[in-house]
């Protein structure tokens, strides 16, 4: 590592231990337009997609949750694969997406059970499939009922029906908390506002495998949710 580039990653150290000090300090004291900008100053390179293929591709999405349960029937499942849809439609660029309300209307008809997500693809006529399997959507708190906290766990796969629907990309997620070290007063907030934020921050973790993104954005997540 050559001089300059140990000045600059020490540098970036100093800034990055004094950022994470203010972050305590502006939480605590509730200042959340201070900690955005903080958190918008220390923001380095985005990191890149791990799958770049969608680019100029037409592709169908479609989630199914593993298990049935509750949150099956509140349509869970169909909520996060649009706001997929959506966050494709802002950060790919020429991506051609199938029309999520036709895919709604092809899982009503097939009451909602998918065999294989490959028959979308044939159904729609798309280079790719994204398939997400959700295995875990819980909103309310085990520790402290009543009050909201996220927790999520999902795996993708990524089907190629130009090489005869061969599976050419596969993730499972860690589990995802939302928020990360605390619960939301039911109070202070409806059901189905925290639920359109859950599946909000579901979709990104899904997304970002697609396109790039800046892994700072998860240090925002307490402030993002009031707290």
């Amino acid at each position: 590592m050559t001089l300059n580039n140990q000045k600059s990653q020490r540098i970036k150290c100093r800034l990055l231990m004094v950022s994470l000090l203010l972050t305590g300090f502006l939480t605590a004291s509730g200042c959340q337009s201070g900690l955005f900008t903080v958190l918008y100053l220390i923001k380095g390179q985005n990191t890149p997609a791990e799958f770049k293929s969608f680019k100029g591709k037409k592709v169908v999405i479609v989630c199914r949750a593993l298990s049935t349960t509750d949150y099956t029937a509140d349509g869970v499942p169909r909520e996060i694969a649009h706001r997929v849809h959506d966050d494709f439609e802002k950060n790919i660029r020429k991506i051609k997406l199938a029309d999520q309300d036709k895919v709604d209307q092809s899982l009503k008809k097939k009451l909602h059970q998918i065999k294989d997500f490959r028959d979308f693809g044939t159904e729609f006529d798309t280079d790719y499939v994204l398939g997400i399997e959700l295995e875990r959507f819980q909103t309310v708190s085990s520790s402290s009922p009543g009050n909201y906290q996220g927790h999520a766990r999902f795996i993708v796969k990524v089907f190629d029906m130009n090489d005869g629907g061969k599976q050419v990309f596969s993730k499972s997620s860690s589990d995802i908390i939302y928020p990360p070290n605390s619960v939301i007063d039911s109070a202070a907030r409806s059901e189905d506002q925290f639920n359109k934020e859950f599946i909000h921050l579901v979709a990104y973790h899904i997304g970002k495998s697609f396109y790039s993104y800046n892994p700072h954005d998860f240090v925002a997540e307490d402030a993002k949710a009031g707290l």
